[in-house]
């Protein structure tokens, strides 16, 4: 249906009347302009070859640049759909560069979280088919504004803190963190080192040192209860070599009392069928329990 327009001139009682086809106006011209030119690749090449950090530019190679399908499911299974997405090789070829595009024609304090949930929705999508993948988002806003972009860290008493470590995890080695500092940690302490010790033919050194490291902290936790004893222990015996068991037994009997032992046998059997159950090996753990309280008993001997 063709616009009609009727002139005042002709017509000063009636006020112009605009008769419009259904459909025809979009609902956001800003976003439909701006998708007009971003959604061919040769206007999109155009633009991001000014746009783009020479950072960037001087390794990707735009000639490959692929228009993405921009909607996609998160991991919260939500629909999103992103402005626009380019999927760009490397000039190596090695790297998938991912940029992101989302225009703006007014400010939204939420603009970082919304583009940090479709980064992450994209990396979850490209990941799984694509070896080494990088996500960069830009932003695309019709006016600079006179006063700061307002954001959702600002809402936060501390914005600088929440910004720093929003999406952005702090790694923690625990085989970094010193004995003394463990120690001074007690039991919680006790469960961090054993965490921290690789599992292989020296484990069994490591556990003797675990002994005397926290030894303390283990005769704290038997007085009110033995609240983590029972998992210690547990852990430790299900990474003991058979062929160390002995020796197991005998760092246990030099240093515990026979009622502590009993409560550690029951822990070390349980551990001990666990691990046979996973290699197949169905045997009742009372059966188990008799056995590593008989060597147990010895070794006290």
């Amino acid at each position: 249906m063709t616009t009609i327009l009727q002139d005042k001139r002709k017509n000063p009682s009636n006020k112009q009347k605009i008769k419009v086809e259904k459909g025809s106006i979009p609902g956001n011209p800003h976003d439909s302009l701006f998708k007009q030119f971003v959604d061919k690749e040769e206007y999109a090449i155009n633009f991001l070859n000014e746009l783009l950090p020479n950072n960037v530019k001087k390794i990707i190679d735009l000639s490959t640049i692929k228009i993405e399908n921009t909607e996609f499911i998160s991991s919260k299974l939500n629909k999103r759909i992103a402005d626009c997405l380019y999927l760009i090789k490397s000039k190596d070829k090695a790297t998938n560069f991912l940029i992101h595009i989302e225009h703006q024609s007014g400010f939204d304090k939420n603009i970082d979280k919304r583009v940090s949930d479709y980064s992450n929705a994209i990396t979850q999508k490209y990941s799984k088919k694509l070896k080494d993948i990088i996500v960069i988002n830009m932003v695309v806003y019709n006016q600079k504004p006179s006063q700061k972009i307002p954001s959702f860290f600002d809402d936060s008493n501390y914005p600088e803190i929440k910004k720093q470590y929003y999406n952005k995890p702090i790694n923690i080695f625990l085989d970094e963190i010193s004995q003394e500092k463990l120690q001074s940690l007690g039991i919680s302490g006790a469960s961090l080192y054993l965490l921290a010790q690789k599992k292989d033919s020296k484990f069994i050194n490591k556990v003797e040192k675990f002994f005397d490291y926290f030894h303390q902290a283990i005769n704290d936790d038997f007085k009110h209860g033995n609240l983590y004893n029972e998992s210690l222990f547990n852990y430790i015996s299900y990474y003991i070599d058979e062929n160390d068991h002995d020796k197991v037994n005998q760092i246990l009997s030099e240093r515990f009392e026979n009622n502590q032992l009993e409560v550690l046998m029951r822990s070390i059997a349980e551990a001990n069928y666990e691990k046979g159950k996973n290699a197949g090996i169905y045997e009742g753990i009372e059966k188990g329990v008799e056995k590593t309280a008989v060597n147990m008993l010895k070794t006290k001997k």
